[in-house]
């Protein structure tokens, strides 16, 4: 245990178990760079077809480009709905155009700039037609329409994550499922950063994973500091208390993890630089907020070193992070687990 003061009780959760009990449904951050925290020379997980794609392999994601356009044609309806929903939905609308615009292209992943009005022109019956505000009456109905279309590209997204030959081209699609899963449904606008995936080797699963225990670890000191920080009342300190005990359970089952995978985890630092601070219940919230989206950043880089159900276990585990990171009120980039 990497914190011998808090000890925990029971046998560790099985990864099923734990995308059903320890993530509800419902960041020191990763640094710029595939390579992150990954083994250097560490195999890709699509080594076997040829590492990294270059140009010559990859296919054509038209139709995905095709369904985000539309998406952000369909946020862009929601002008007229009141300002904290327009301003989710303009937010996401600038992020669906730019995803589509790299999608678009012959390689998606050369990591070059999209120009601010790439994508603004949706595809199939929605060409050449401009949007019109939405009225706060036919707002409910328009929410409904996105939701389910957002579930569809998230749903897409992870069949194609499962199926991408390399790493890069599954943290690829694993990033745009979370991305999805975030606008789905009103919540803190989604952040541009100027980040574009790019051609990388995202090293093997145990050197992710070790990421990943660091990120959770740290998660333990911002949960354990914040509970300190926060009088009894508060209505965050049980929820807070409980999210520890879960994510404590979560650091176990890792290392038993890299333990079968004959790596022995190096313990963490006594005492870690948190990104926020503790001063207030507002900051606590932000900085479990931050620390839960590091964690949702790992775990993608997870899926895209892991392959069969270990990937798709780690996609799901980022969507269901995803939703604790909203639950704070901390907003995400346009390409989560890439910056």
């Amino acid at each position: 245990m990497l914190h011998p003061r808090r000890p925990t009780s029971g046998p560790p959760l099985s990864r099923r178990a734990l995308l059903t009990r320890v993530i509800p449904a419902g960041m020191v951050a990763l640094a710029s760079g595939c390579n992150t925290g990954m083994a250097a020379g560490a195999a890709d997980p699509g080594a076997a077809s040829g590492g990294t794609l270059g140009p010559p392999a990859l296919l054509s994601y038209a139709d995905l480009a095709g369904r985000l356009s539309t998406a952000a044609f369909d946020f862009r309806m929601l002008v007229g709905a009141p300002p904290s929903t327009a301003a989710w939905a303009s937010a996401a609308a600038a992020m669906c155009h730019a995803q589509a615009a790299v999608l678009g292209r012959s390689d998606p992943l050369t990591g070059t700039p999209v120009p601010p009005d790439a994508g603004s022109t949706p595809s199939g019956s929605t060409a050449g037609t401009v949007p019109t505000a939405t009225p706060s009456a036919a707002t409910a109905g328009a929410l409904t329409r996105v939701a389910a279309d957002q579930a569809g590209i998230e749903s897409a997204m992870r069949d194609r994550c499962l199926a991408a030959p390399s790493g890069d081209l599954a943290l690829l699609f694993a990033s745009l499922g979370v991305a999805a899963h975030a606008v789905s449904h009103p919540s803190v606008p989604v952040v541009a950063t100027g980040i574009v995936p790019f051609h990388c080797r995202v090293g093997d699963r145990s050197a992710a994973l070790i990421v990943l225990l660091s990120r959770v670890d740290a998660l333990v000191e911002g949960l354990d500091q914040g509970l300190g920080a926060l009088p009894f009342h508060d209505p965050a300190y049980t929820p807070g208390l409980t999210r520890l005990s879960e994510v404590e359970t979560l650091r176990d089952t890792i290392q038993q993890d890299l333990l079968a995978a004959s790596v022995t985890p190096t313990p963490g630092p006594l005492d870690y630089a948190l990104p926020g601070t503790t001063d207030s219940p507002a900051h606590v919230q932000t900085l479990w907020g931050m620390l839960e989206r590091d964690v949702m950043a790992a775990w993608l880089r997870v899926a895209a070193a892991s392959i069969g159900a270990d990937r798709g276990a780690a996609f799901d585990a980022a969507v269901s992070q995803q939703d604790l990171v909203a639950g704070h009120g901390v907003g995400i980039s346009w390409w989560p687990g890439w910056v």
